[in-house]
């Protein structure tokens, strides 16, 4: 796919731009919790495939470094209480109209250059969102 005005801007590459568009679910439990967008330029994946991403040992991160060798630093996040449309609801098996958490992140590696942005929609009825991603002491 191609870069849209708010992943190139996130990503510092140019609209149109080449870009690996990725949705990932997570569950706690056995029920979805997490449903992640998450864009990266193909230029600095490259090689990265569908199989390496399903069949990763760990962490979306941990396939970054031992991939890639892209380490993530830290990241910029930006959270606000949205209400579920539709696809969301269908995805974390909540009703249209529900409220979720939507956080928006950006990972930064070495020089604060963007490698990754994410839209997390987050189900925290009965689980709250907790964030700490740093690799500075």
């Amino acid at each position: 796919t191609t870069a849209s005005e708010e992943v190139a801007a996130a990503l510092r590459i140019q609209i149109g731009d080449p870009v690996f568009k990725i949705g990932n679910k997570l569950k706690l439990h056995g029920r979805a919790v997490v449903y992640d967008q998450l864009w990266v330029s193909t230029a600095v994946f490259k090689g990265l495939t569908e199989k390496k991403f399903l069949e990763r040992q760990s962490t979306i991160y941990d396939l970054y470094q031992r991939e890639f060798g892209i380490s993530v630093l830290r990241a910029q996040e930006r959270a606000r209480a949205i209400l579920a449309n539709r696809d969301i609801g269908r995805v974390l098996g909540l009703a249209p109209g529900m409220p979720v958490i939507e956080v928006h992140r950006t990972a930064l590696t070495f020089g604060e250059k963007p490698v990754e942005y994410r839209i997390s929609t987050i189900n925290t009825q009965d689980y709250d969102y907790v964030s700490l991603i740093s690799k500075r002491n």
